[in-house]
């Protein structure tokens, strides 16, 4: 039973002077002595004299992976300064999450000026097009996509606010409009079978408070989730 756990403990140190690269001799000997040493007086604190290779494999679950003894790479800013780094996805998310605006600005533009040529006014329609499309649909998209990396990189990427805001805000927009477009409707609707327009002012009076107050709490109930849920921490196995 000694051999088998010692077997066990050399696999493990071969693991992981196999991470440890190209670190000076000296160094990797002090790394292994360290781990060595822990393995065994983690051993002796749980089960005195009485190891067993259940055990071992209990403590060995418990230590770090081998990799985490690997020296930091030269061209890996963020573990050779320490310091987190924004997340390449948050800050594309961010950059694209002003073009929904963009298409609503220039679509009221278009409306309202009328000094435009004509040959632009035939490029317009895919330009609004290009730019709603990129600004509804890949902010999201890059939004969830930053959170997952955010989450997974133990605190190597940052811009966990910003991967959140693009993430839910285009759909939380969708989401009020498509409310306001009901209530709205219904109103028209029961205006109209009831044939009075001074009933319609009243109802459009109501579905604004109505729309306005359930438009701020969904918002609100949906940005809080979605913060709470991107930092939960990830469990064992768990990628998102």
């Amino acid at each position: 039973m000694e051999r088998e756990i010692e077997r066990a403990i050399s696999v493990y140190l071969e693991k992981v002077a196999a991470e440890l690269g190209e670190m000076p001799a000296d160094e990797k000997d002090a790394v292994l002595e360290g781990v060595e040493s822990h393995i065994y007086e983690a051993l002796k604190a749980r089960f005195g004299g009485e190891a067993t290779a259940e055990g071992l494999k209990a403590v060995l679950a418990e230590m770090a992976p081998p990799g985490s003894y690997a020296a930091p790479k030269a061209g890996d800013a963020s573990a050779a300064t320490g310091r987190a780094t924004l997340c390449g996805h948050a800050m594309t998310a961010g950059l694209l999450l002003p073009l929904g605006f963009a298409w609503l600005a220039l679509w009221l533009l278009l409306g309202r000026y009328h000094g435009l040529t004509e040959a632009f006014r035939d490029v317009a329609p895919w330009i609004l097009f290009v730019l709603g499309a990129a600004g509804l649909t890949l902010t999201p998209v890059l939004g969830f996509a930053a959170i997952s990396c955010i989450k997974a990189s133990n605190g190597k990427r940052t811009g966990l606010p910003l991967a959140v805001a693009a993430a839910f805000t285009y759909p939380v927009l969708l989401m009020d409009a498509f409310i306001v477009v009901c209530l709205v409707n219904v109103c028209v609707s029961a205006a109209n079978y009831l044939n009075a327009n001074r009933v319609l002012f009243m109802l459009l009076a109501v579905a604004t408070t109505i729309a306005a107050t359930l438009i701020v709490w969904l918002s609100v109930w949906v940005f809080l989730r979605g913060w709470r849920w991107a930092n939960r921490p990830l469990k064992e196995g768990e990628f998102t």
